[in-house]
């Protein structure tokens, strides 16, 4: 990778094109006077450092300095912080996505603080309206902010081949007329993070990690004030799903990936490989949701109509649910059977290596660990998790 000062600076540009054209758009100087107030990097060629907070600027920031950008090595998760766990909850929402959105939602141990956008599977755009139409349908409210609109460096190429043209299965649903809040996704992660007491937010990330990254990049320090960041994608062993290496979440931004393996956060992966081996799903257990007898339950199985087709195109005996396998790991966290440390890095190559996950867990590479990632999975009580999620909930009320 080119200088990283410079690539920093790169990705600086592009977010205010981000947010200069999205529907969540600010004011550029505004947002240039956000970025000198949270970026902290060196944004011209003399490594000239940005000023510190100005005065009356939060605690936490005032002993951040240049510095090292990328905060090397692991640290352990912070003691969990009394009563419900705190999810901020990223998505580039879909129907895999939106089965993991109905989970967490209805999960009587986890209150969802916030839901950020992330173009991937589908449009920003679109994503919103999944995400929207989904907690509406559970009967919930929870914050929805839009984020980026495409991958830091790279164009947006989407998974509608499998999710559909709408990314809910193209059955007719009305995903139109929900509105997101008014600020940007990345600057309300920075914001909500620099709020909470230290440890209590948890980031659960469904997509590309462009919104994540952008965030790391703007302030460094939300890095160490996270409980974690518990990541649906890449590989931990075998073969991917978009090429034979690389899973999708990765491959479509492996340069905000890179940042986010490298931030010195506390990571958790559920890769590909474990949604292929333990959430694959044929008509006897897809019936087996529609038994729950809810709309919810019809929902999760109908949003994957076009996935179940793309399965049989493939060859495969059912579709599978790599976001809601991994959303129930990070709700229970009893259902890995086996995880195991490593290091993790991202390739971020323009031939076939694109996005791949390399894991080094012989320490091969004499790297100190930063990921814990899941080996093996305990598919029947992922199965029960996902069909008690569908049972009829009361209303939330709103926050």
């Amino acid at each position: 990778m080119k200088n990283l000062f410079n690539f920093c600076f790169f990705q600086i540009l592009l977010f205010g094109a981000a947010l200069g054209c999205s529907a969540a758009s600010q004011p550029i100087p505004a947002l240039v006077s956000r970025m000198s107030e949270r970026s902290e990097l060196i944004l011209l060629d003399k490594a000239r450092p940005v000023a510190d907070e100005p005065a009356g600027a939060a605690s936490h920031h005032e002993t951040n300095k240049i510095n090292n950008f990328i905060v090397p090595g692991y640290l352990p998760p912070k003691a969990p912080v009394k009563g419900k766990r705190k999810f901020i909850i990223d998505t580039d929402t879909a129907s895999d996505d939106a089965v993991a959105l109905v989970m967490a939602l209805n999960n009587s141990d986890i209150q969802v603080e916030a839901m950020t956008i992330v173009a991937g599977n589908v449009s920003l755009a679109q994503g919103i309206q999944n995400a929207m139409y989904t907690m509406n349908l559970c009967k919930k409210s929870v914050p929805v902010y839009a984020g980026m609109e495409k991958p830091l460096l790279r164009p947006l190429e989407t998974a509608d081949y499998v999710h559909g043209k709408d990314g809910m299965g193209d059955i007719g649903l009305p995903l139109r007329g929900f509105v997101p809040q008014s600020k940007h996704a990345v600057l309300e992660l920075i914001d909500r993070i620099n709020q909470a007491a230290a440890g209590e937010i948890t980031l659960v990330c469904l997509g590309p990690l462009t919104n994540i990254a952008m965030a790391v990049l703007l302030d460094k320090s939300i890095a160490q004030k996270v409980n974690g960041c518990l990541i649906m994608g890449g590989v931990g062993l075998g073969r991917g799903n978009v090429t034979p290496v690389a899973e999708y979440n990765i491959w479509v931004d492996p340069e905000a990936a890179k940042i986010v393996f490298e931030s010195g956060m506390p990571l958790k992966m559920v890769g590909w490989d474990i949604s292929r081996e333990y959430a694959v799903f044929d008509e006897a257990e897809a019936q087996k949701i529609r038994n729950v007898n809810t709309p919810l339950a019809n929902f999760v199985v109908d949003i994957c109509k076009t996935g179940a087709e793309h399965a049989r195109k493939k060859g495969r005996k059912g579709f599978s649910l790599p976001d809601p396998i991994a959303m129930a790991v990070f709700l229970d966290s009893t259902i890995a059977t086996e995880t195991k440390m490593a290091f993790a890095s991202v390739l971020t190559n323009d031939d076939d290596s694109r996005g791949q996950t390399v894991m080094d867990y012989a320490g091969e590479t004499v790297k100190k660990p930063n990921m814990e990632v899941v080996l093996k999975a305990d598919s029947e009580r992922f199965r029960q998790l996902l069909r008690n999620s569908c049972v009829e909930k009361k209303k939330d009320v709103k926050r």
